[in-house]
């Protein structure tokens, strides 16, 4: 919302007028006045381009005129919805790849990674980061979080990744027939 504030001395009984541009009718709110003060406010459109109002007040034998340019800036969106997409189980020694996506809101974006003992990052992780490559080096089950931020707010996500143990190994032996001596 925009407010205007201007006087118009003098003024018995005013009619008061205000003229909006084609792309912003209806966004006028309200006005109100003390005397020869007026207060005039505007919901302009959220769309960072600027435009120019006309308010006239008229009280009969006078009108007066005065053109206001207000530029309307988008409401802050802060991070909302979004996951961590990507495996949520290797085996120990293995790696996985964790992507932020889904996240609506205003960007540009920031990244704060918190990987917990167990899980090595080897790539990406940064705040400009959206990703990171994990190692995983200790079996369990380990909550890798990223909190996603703007300059409107944050929204932090959760995953548990799982790290297995390692593959077992198998032996084979043959046993063939095996003579004694004595």
């Amino acid at each position: 919302m925009s407010r205007v504030k201007f006087k118009y001395p003098g003024a018995q009984n005013p009619s008061f007028l205000v003229t909006l541009p084609p792309s912003t009718e209806n966004r006028y709110l309200r006005h109100s006045r003390q005397g020869d003060a007026f207060d005039v406010e505007f919901t302009p459109q959220a769309d960072g381009l600027t435009h120019n109002y006309a308010i006239q007040i008229f009280d009969g034998i006078r009108t007066a005129t005065r053109q206001v340019s207000l530029t309307c800036q988008p409401a802050c969106q802060p991070p909302t919805g979004g996951s961590l997409q990507g495996s949520d189980s290797m085996p120990q020694g293995g790696e996985v790849v964790l992507t932020v996506t889904g996240i609506s809101g205003q960007a540009p974006f920031s990244y704060s990674w918190e990987v917990p003992a167990g899980l090595v990052a080897i790539e990406g992780g940064s705040s400009t980061h959206n990703y990171i490559r994990l190692r995983g080096f200790t079996q369990g089950t380990h909550p890798v979080k990223v909190t996603v931020a703007n300059g409107c707010g944050n929204r932090p996500i959760t995953l548990a990744v799982k790290v297995n143990p390692p593959a077992g190994c198998s032996l084979s032996l043959q046993i063939s027939n095996s003579t004694c001596v004595d």
